[in-house]
């Protein structure tokens, strides 16, 4: 039932099926721990029904750990030179085409 509601959330957040499978395919690499203890617990959270994706940010134990994650990745997004950002946009659309 859970992995039903997050598939129907995926799809209706996403509009791709390509990217909502690319986003379910990481929740699990999270889940086992790639991102670390505090993210595999969100990640398990999610896909085991106990918390909505779309609640994740209004979440009070989770939305400052997202806000500062969010703050780190424009950072190292603000560091890309054009031709990096062009080479990593191209790579992840090559990556979503491949999965779809």
């Amino acid at each position: 039932m859970a992995d039903e509601a997050l598939d129907r959330d995926l799809d209706q957040m996403t509009g791709s099926p390509a990217l909502a499978k690319q986003i379910k395919q990481s929740l699990h690499r999270l889940a086992d721990g790639a991102g670390g203890p505090r993210l595999a617990e969100v990640a398990r959270d999610v896909l085991d029904g106990r918390m909505a994706l779309r609640d994740l940010g209004k979440s009070a134990a989770y939305g400052d750990y997202f806000t500062d994650a969010i703050a780190g990745f424009q950072r190292w997004q603000a560091g890309l030179t054009p031709e990096q950002r062009e080479q990593y946009l191209n790579e992840a659309r090559s990556h979503l085409n491949d999965g779809a």
